[in-house]
C-alpha cells in the first residue's frame, strides 16, 4: 500500500493517503503536520507510523526515528479462521 498513513486517536481513527504522483510536492509533509496538530489538540504527544523501505527516508526527514524494539504484525483476513 503506497503512501498510506493512519493516525489512531482516542475518539476514532483518521486515515489519509498521498498517492505516488503527489510525491515531492509537500503534500505528505502537510498531511503529517495536520495529523500532528490534531493529535496535539487532543493531548496526544506520540505518533507512530508504519512504513516500507521506500518511504522510510521521507519519515526520517520529518523527524521520525526507527524503533527496533517495536514489531508490527498484521493479518489481512480478519473474518477467516485465526
Amino acid at each position: 500500500m503506497d503512501g498510506f498513513c493512519t493516525a489512531a486517536m482516542s475518539h476514532g481513527i483518521n486515515a489519509c493517503e498521498a498517492h505516488c504522483e503527489a510525491r515531492e510536492k509537500g503534500i505528505g509533509r502537510a498531511i503529517l503536520q495536520a495529523v500532528a496538530e490534531s493529535c496535539a489538540g487532543h493531548g496526544i504527544s506520540y505518533i507512530e507510523v508504519q512504513t516500507d523501505d521506500e518511504a522510510a527516508d521521507f519519515y526520517a526527514a520529518c523527524g521520525f526515528e526507527a524503533a527496533p524494539e517495536v514489531r508490527v504484525m498484521s493479518v489481512s483476513n480478519v473474518l477467516g479462521d485465526l
